[in-house]
């Protein structure tokens, strides 16, 4: 018989994002993370950009702010797993992610030619409770679908 798992679930309202060079953006202005990294500015339209919410404050890179904190469109909820030890929030932000074993993550999505089930997508990492996921049932070529 298998240890049981504890689960770990909470829902997150805003995030703090580091902010990309350049950044100045206004309160309640579209707020965007630049895929593939862990930082944000303001909406512009890119095709790098994901929309994740609107900023709660003025914020300027180039006056000295280094984050801007943004009130998400939806809130998410997330599953936290342990971490295979791979993934890391300044590059993983937003990318997909494959259950290991049943309290496990990784952003590899084979092992040994076998394809790993799609867990879904990362929102969050810490070193006490692990990967945060937002977990979603299929995989598409959209990130948030």
């Amino acid at each position: 018989m298998s240890t049981a798992r504890t689960r770990d679930r909470s829902t997150i309202y805003t995030m703090t994002l580091a902010l990309a060079t350049g950044a100045v953006g206004g309160q309640n202005q579209a707020v965007a993370n630049i895929r593939g990294t862990y930082t944000a500015g303001p909406a512009s339209g890119a095709t790098n950009e994901f929309v994740i919410g609107a900023a709660c404050e003025d914020y300027s890179q180039t006056a000295g702010d280094t984050t801007v904190q943004a009130q998400l469109y939806r809130p998410v909820d997330l599953e936290w797993f342990a971490n295979d030890g791979n993934i890391a929030i300044a590059t993983d932000f937003l990318a997909k992610c494959y259950l290991v074993d049943g309290d496990t993550v990784s952003k590899t999505k084979t092992s040994g030619g076998i394809n790993r089930a799609f867990a879904g997508v990362i929102w969050a990492v810490d070193s006490t409770r692990g990967v945060g996921v937002r977990v979603t049932a299929v995989e598409s070529a959209d990130l948030m679908s």
